[in-house]
């Protein structure tokens, strides 16, 4: 009988040091998450100290430019799309969502004058009036606006062809 209750007291110390193990397991565990995300919220907050130089600050055009390219370089999506889109960089454009990429490739081909990249953006469910407009405006002299008008009879096609027909 003695000998099972020493058992039993041995199990309970056994026990004991597993549970304060789990606790101290569970307890850094917790703060190495929190410290994460206490982390993460300075550096998103010194990120917007960036965009507020840019925007507040005399700052020379390319001290501007380095302070998009470092906010660019960001792997927070959520910063770096709104340097991204400044700077209509397609470089870092995989890691956006369908919507803020067609934003900046948008961007990009009205800056560029990319009637290829207009001509795509019309399929897509974003954009595709905007992209058909600035690509109707960039092309309107090799345009065959009767076809156009026939296949999408819009307001927008429609004017243009008043347009081209008047002058």
């Amino acid at each position: 009988m003695e000998n099972l209750t020493n058992t039993i007291q041995v199990l309970k110390k056994i026990n004991i040091k597993i549970i304060i193990f789990f606790l101290l397991s569970i307890s850094l565990i917790s703060f190495l998450i929190i410290y994460n995300h206490f982390a993460k919220i300075k550096e998103t907050k010194s990120y917007f100290d960036l965009y507020l130089a840019n925007n507040y600050n005399n700052l020379t055009e390319d001290a501007i430019d380095k302070n998009y390219i470092i906010l660019s370089n960001s792997k927070n999506s959520n910063i770096s799309f709104f340097a991204d889109l400044k700077m209509s960089n397609l470089s870092n454009i995989d890691k956006y969502n369908e919507f803020e990429k067609n934003l900046i490739v948008l961007k990009h081909s009205i800056l560029n004058s990319n009637l290829d990249q207009l001509k795509n953006l019309q399929t897509n469910k974003f954009f595709n009036k905007t992209s058909e407009i600035y690509y109707l405006n960039k092309s309107l002299d090799n345009l065959n606006i009767d076809l156009l008008v026939k296949e999408d009879p819009s307001f927008f096609n429609r004017a243009v062809n008043f347009y081209l027909n008047d002058n």
